[in-house]
């Protein structure tokens, strides 16, 4: 376990229309709810499972925060947080991914535990 609490055989296992889904967090760039789709962005591909964003997330760990209704990201390849825009940059995605003025603050406060290992007050 390391000292975000994690371990190194972190995986994302879930069964969805007949396939088992078996990755590794630390592959999972970010999380996209489309209507009755989630799409799992990895480093390599994009998988697409027919589940509500909810569920999905009752399968995280603390990596993982939510930035919008339909977005969710892992914190671990966070490059930048533009304020003026309101948006997220994510290591080696060329879209930015939303912060809506709802999640703002839930998140802001998630980051920084996630950083600093402890709740602020």
């Amino acid at each position: 376990m390391d000292e975000k609490g994690r371990t190194v055989a972190d995986y994302l296992d879930m069964e969805t229309a007949g396939n088992y889904i078996h990755v590794p967090y630390s592959h999972i760039v970010f999380l996209e709810s489309d209507g009755d789709k989630v799409h799992i962005h990895l480093n390599n591909r994009t998988l697409s499972v027919y589940k509500k964003l909810s569920e999905i997330m009752t399968y995280m760990d603390k990596r993982f925060a939510q930035t919008h209704k339909s977005y969710v990201i892992n914190l671990d390849y966070l490059d930048d947080i533009d304020t003026l825009y309101k948006n997220i940059r994510l290591t080696g995605q060329s879209l930015p991914i939303p912060i809506s003025r709802r999640k703002k603050k839930e998140f802001i406060e998630h980051l920084k535990e996630y950083v600093h290992g402890y709740k602020l007050i």
